[in-house]
């Protein structure tokens, strides 16, 4: 289920969990190999994964697995999308408390005169 628009969470995709999300798969995943050489190729497949990290390692796993098979042609590297559930699955448990609107940033002050 997605975020409603002026959620914590749907502003917090937009601000910043979008762009580290893939960035992650980048560094973790990148099936292909061309992250370093093509910086966002992996961002059509994060907005496709945000439903799928509320359901677990082995969800993202399994569409991890769809991608490299179904849209990229490859066979499918289970331990490389083990790694990468992982490794997205933490990320995604620390960043709870940024996606659930409970931390805010310090108010910014100004300097007394």
């Amino acid at each position: 289920m997605a975020a409603s628009v002026g959620s914590p969470e749907a502003r917090w995709w937009r601000r910043t969990g979008e762009e580290a999300l893939v960035r992650l798969l980048g560094e973790v995943w990148d099936p292909i190999g061309v992250e370093g050489d093509v910086p966002g190729e992996y961002a059509s497949y994060a907005p496709r994964l945000l439903g799928v990290l509320r359901d677990g390692e082995e969800a993202v796993v399994d569409r991890l697995l769809s991608f490299e098979r179904g849209e990229m042609g490859l066979d499918g590297d289970r331990p490389r999308a083990r790694r990468t559930a992982a490794r997205l699955c933490a990320w995604w448990t620390a960043t709870e408390t940024d996606r659930s609107g409970a931390w805010r940033p310090p108010p910014s002050r100004a300097p007394r005169a």
